[in-house]
């Protein structure tokens, strides 16, 4: 009975040793990956913000569009439709963090 509860004790103790340390790991993988999410949230707040105040000031020119998607949609055309322009101003602006 002895032995055994040696024997148990000693492999617990490794298990649970490793198993600490695998599970800090994900919390650290976790952690990373929340704050990522938040920088995405915040960089993409900030990108709809200046794509209102733009689409507010009506001047295209400062949209970044290219010059095939001005002649594709008019002037008029985008200042109607407001889903549309935010969808089409700023194209090269990435979301992405790090």
């Amino acid at each position: 009975m002895l032995g055994q509860i040696k024997i148990v004790q000693k492999n617990l103790c490794f298990f649970f040793k490793y198993a600490y340390f695998e599970n800090e790991n994900f919390k650290e993988a976790l952690k990373e990956r929340s704050n990522i999410g938040l920088e995405y949230v915040r960089r993409k707040k900030e990108l709809f913000a200046k794509k209102e105040k733009l689409f507010a000031l009506g001047d295209i020119t400062k949209w970044e569009l290219s010059s095939a998607k001005l002649r594709e949609y008019s002037r008029e055309e985008l200042m109607k439709n407001k889903a549309l322009a935010m969808e089409l101003m700023l194209p090269k602006v990435k979301l992405r963090s790090k």
